[in-house]
């Protein structure tokens, strides 16, 4: 396990995208034991292994090989080894899954996973909504990939281009494929990040896929219904305060008094900017940008899910991974005039529990939502999301 602290203030440097980057603040990691934040994660790691070793449970591979993957357990390890197998020779199904699965690949070796990589493209090619969102999914049509020549020289995949169309009724026909109109913004900030992967290994989408996607946002961001910041210094420079919902033009229910909520807001955010970073535009020039990091400096907090209401699943632990990817991916220590990371840390290493694991509140007691919230919480305190001026390789183990 490596020391997390020292490591992220090495890196600081590279989180201003587009930019010439910034000093580190050292008043980011004021007070910070990285000893702390180490031992919280291998215990969190500790709670995985367990459960999942007892479980199984097909569905959280993914997500678990991420924060394995983050978390410094080694490719090698026999149970890191055997979820990966079981990712590889499952059948592409889902949007979350193959998101992340693509996510795991380009982190591990995008050489030598460079053919799945490019299923996962075009799974999310497939599927693509016709308003330019993503729903659950649905398998594919086969895909015929007939890979190119490796790059001469290590760390040059930027160089190869790999072109991935968008076809016309791609899937079996399911739910979620490129036949449904639309879909949520749940499975759209995963796909928009397993989309950041593929085009990190060098695979390139239709322009067109990726400005629908966009737009999507762009049209799914929700009025302030009248609030405003409240004077705090916010990253967007003073931008009006808009957030997102789950659904399409949908405020109210789940949402606070002006429908849009932390969970979705954040993924908003972070899926804009990396959209942005694909079409080579300057996400801290977007007012879809700055408005969603505006309504995240007017709503701050790490205790719970900003203005959602639902009183039985928070989301809590979903939404501060979301945080620390919107702040990551922005390029800020500072939202709303507050330390993120810091607070978030404080946080977390209060609310884990005995066995090394963390849980909404308001959730009962199964295995599923812990795995779950567990995984994020270490990918918070990791710091899992890798600016998008940074090459791809490992931040903290960089061999």
């Amino acid at each position: 396990m490596t020391g997390a602290l020292t490591t992220l203030l090495g890196f600081a440097l590279l989180s201003g995208a587009q930019q010439k980057p910034e000093p580190p603040d050292p008043k980011a990691f004021e007070g910070i034991d990285p000893k702390k934040v180490d031992e919280a994660i291998e215990s969190g790691v500790a709670f995985l292994r367990r459960l999942k070793e007892q479980k199984g449970d097909a569905n959280t591979d993914e997500l678990v090989a991420w924060t394995f993957l983050h978390a410094g357990v080694p490719a090698d390890d026999p149970l890191l080894k055997t979820v990966l197998d079981r990712i590889l020779k499952a059948p592409l199904e889902r949007t979350y899954n193959v998101s992340l699965q693509a996510m795991v690949l380009e982190k591990l070796d995008p050489e030598a996973h460079l053919r799945r990589i490019y299923e996962c493209a075009q799974f999310l090619a497939d599927n693509q909504c016709r308003n330019g969102q993503w729903s659950y999914g649905a398998p594919i049509a086969p895909v015929t990939f007939t890979p190119p020549a490796s790059p001469k020289a290590k760390g040059t995949r930027a160089q190869r281009r790999i072109p991935v169309t968008r076809r016309a009724g791609g899937t079996t026909g399911k739910a979620g494929d490129n036949n449904v109109d639309s879909g949520d913004f749940s499975n759209s900030q995963y796909a928009a990040l397993g989309i950041r992967a593929c085009h990190d290994a060098g695979i390139v989408f239709p322009k067109a896929m990726i400005q629908e996607a966009r737009e999507a946002w762009v049209k799914g961001q929700l009025a302030s219904a009248g609030r405003k910041p409240g004077g705090v210094a916010t990253p967007g420079g003073g931008a009006a305060p808009r957030g997102w919902a789950y659904r399409m033009g949908r405020g109210g229910g789940e949402g606070g008094a002006d429908g849009a909520w932390g969970s979705m807001t954040v993924g908003g955010v972070g899926a804009v900017v990396l959209y942005d970073h694909i079409l080579g535009t300057d996400w801290k020039r977007d007012p879809v940008v700055l408005s969603g990091m505006s309504w995240l400096a007017a709503h701050f907090k790490v205790d719970d899910n900003p203005e959602f209401v639902n009183a039985s699943v928070r989301w809590h632990h979903y939404y501060l991974y979301g945080l620390e990817r919107a702040g990551s991916l922005f390029g800020t220590e500072k939202i709303g005039g507050r330390y993120w990371y810091r607070e978030g840390v404080d946080h977390l290493l209060a609310q884990q529990e005995r066995g090394g694991s963390w849980r909404d509140q308001g959730v009962d007691g199964s295995w599923g939502a812990s795995m779950r919230d567990t995984c994020f919480a270490i990918l918070f305190l990791r710091r899992a999301t890798r600016p998008v001026d940074v090459a791809s390789v490992d931040r903290f183990n960089p061999k």
